[in-house]
């Protein structure tokens, strides 16, 4: 089939997408959100954390249709698409849709025009398994009519669809989708039999269900979206055409930021399948144009950028000064930073983690293959202290600089081992209890940050770098104690602790 050469081509690219980098923020969504203000390639939905708050979209297109109906026919659609998404949550949105178009087709039997109306509502919900990975899944209603503004809620269809998305890099992100489609827009056509070819195309009914396919890719640039899809509709049951007539097309397009809430968006399809009969007495069965356009607008309209606190992350910023982080938020214009990352045996880091140190929202990247990178969105004109992190490494940390004309070197920076960790293990007990431990006792360890709560027979373990530690132990109705210890190298420290009873 076509559709496999095509997801070949985009497997491909996600290996140059992966050395890719852009100023895009933790927290920030994958992709962009699509026509029905949900976030999406052309067609393709993507699974991943959500902007929280209220997405409006609005987008006006164009599509030609070459002659099907073997009377020197054309056909022309002019077509309008107003969508509007909340997001309560990060991993769930609900949207609606409307779809309002205008056909007009000429040929030997005349011409005929109308229009057409469609209500879709859909739910999303999705979880991020790790920064590279999300899964979704997506159910939708599709409510079609006859004629503009009218609904048929008895021929209401329903796609189920299971979601998937991988970005390697901040700045790529492959998707794709797999479900089904339980298609009753045909009892939405009345006397069929009656109908015109050209209007039997307009009105898209289908009288199969089909399988939905799609796959596709967004490469975000520091000025750009840019994204491409396959995507099919595999039509099955007794009266589905052969599989290849089922709708089959490619999809590209651009979103460009305007500003913090307003997305231009300029969509394009091309269809790729053959053309099924249409022809009165048979099946109906949906025919998309051969090429189309959209064009539009996608505004936030009520929620802000999340940031990593919005996500659950636990680094502590109570301690930096609201007017520091207000000013690394705000500050502009901003500059860019490049340099490189390496072990201490002199290899190049891929993967390593280049932050700017408490800006909200976040400013990061990764490097490359070659332990390359460049930090994007860096305030300039003063200092900024860049944090360098990688698995199994101790953290690095540079001053910077930045300029707003040129990309500022920060030079060639090496990451050492992380030290082995030690471990402080334990009992938390009552003064005045009977040999039995306290279950969910609260062990912290300053400096450092790790805690730990104590099991159903009061035992706990923490893991921690060599070092003098001062561990705070706490348990409901008693009084909490604060011992001092020393960790050696791959030691084990044990702190047995017995604590009073409140009065």
């Amino acid at each position: 089939m076509r559709i496999l050469g095509w997801a070949t081509v985009l497997i491909a690219l996600s290996a140059v997408g992966g050395s890719l980098t852009s100023a895009q923020d933790v927290g920030v969504p994958r992709v962009g959100d699509g026509p029905g203000s949900l976030p999406a390639l052309v067609r393709v939905p993507v699974a991943g954390a959500m902007q929280t708050g209220l997405v409006v979209a609005g987008h006006a297109g164009y599509g030609f249709t070459e002659g099907v109906l073997d009377d020197g026919d054309s056909h022309h659609r002019l077509s309008g698409i107003l969508g509007a998404s909340v997001r309560p949550l990060a991993w769930l949105g609900i949207g609606l849709r409307l779809d309002g178009r205008y056909d007009a087709h000429s040929g030997n039997q005349g011409t005929d025009d109308g229009f057409v109306g469609e209500a879709r509502l859909s739910a999303r919900a999705s979880t991020d398994l790790s920064p590279q990975l999300a899964l979704g899944v997506e159910a939708v209603l599709f409510v079609p009519g006859n004629s503009a503004p009218s609904l048929d809620f008895g021929a209401t269809t329903l796609d189920a669809t299971g979601l998937a998305a991988w970005s390697p890099s901040t700045s790529f992100t492959l998707a794709a989708n797999v479900g089904v489609r339980i298609d009753n827009t045909g009892k939405a056509v009345p006397e069929r039999d009656r109908l015109s070819g050209a209007d039997r195309l307009a009105l898209g009914a289908s009288d199969s269900n089909a399988v939905l396919l799609g796959i596709g890719a967004s490469w975000r640039l520091p000025a750009v979206e840019l994204v491409a899809e396959v995507s099919a509709d595999l039509l099955f049951g007794s009266r589905a055409p052969p599989l290849g007539q089922s709708p089959l097309r490619i999809g590209a397009g651009a979103r460009v930021p305007l500003n913090e809430r307003l997305v231009l968006s300029i969509l394009a399809e091309f269809a790729l399948s053959s053309r099924p009969a249409i022809v009165t007495g048979e099946a109906l069965v949906p025919v998309d144009p051969r090429i189309s356009l959209l064009v539009g607008l996608v505004w936030r309209a009520i929620g802000e950028r999340p940031t990593p606190a919005d996500e659950g992350d636990a680094t502590d910023t109570s301690e930096v000064p609201a007017d520091t982080t207000d000013e690394l938020a705000t500050a502009a214009p901003t500059g860019r930073v490049s340099g490189t990352v390496r072990g201490d045996d002199g290899a190049p880091l891929a993967g390593a983690t280049i932050s700017v140190e408490d800006a909200s929202p976040a400013v990061q990247t990764s490097t490359d293959d070659a332990g390359a990178y460049t930090l994007e969105g860096v305030p300039v004109g003063r200092e900024v202290r860049l944090r360098i992190t990688a698995p199994g490494r101790s953290d690095a940390f540079v001053t910077v600089t930045a300029n707003a004309e040129t990309a500022t070197a920060a030079g060639e920076i090496a990451l050492e081992p992380a030290p082995p960790a030690g471990v402080i293990r334990g009992v938390v007990r009552s003064l005045r209890g009977r040999g039995g431990g306290l279950a969910n006792a609260r062990i912290a360890v300053e400096p450092g940050g790790q805690s730990a709560r104590a099991d159903d027979d009061g035992e706990f373990e923490v893991e921690v770098p060599p070092g003098e530690y001062e561990v705070v132990i706490e348990a409901e109705g008693h009084e909490s104690q604060r011992r001092r210890v020393t960790v050696e190298q791959l030691g084990v420290t044990v702190l047995n602790v017995d604590l009073r009873r409140s009065r």
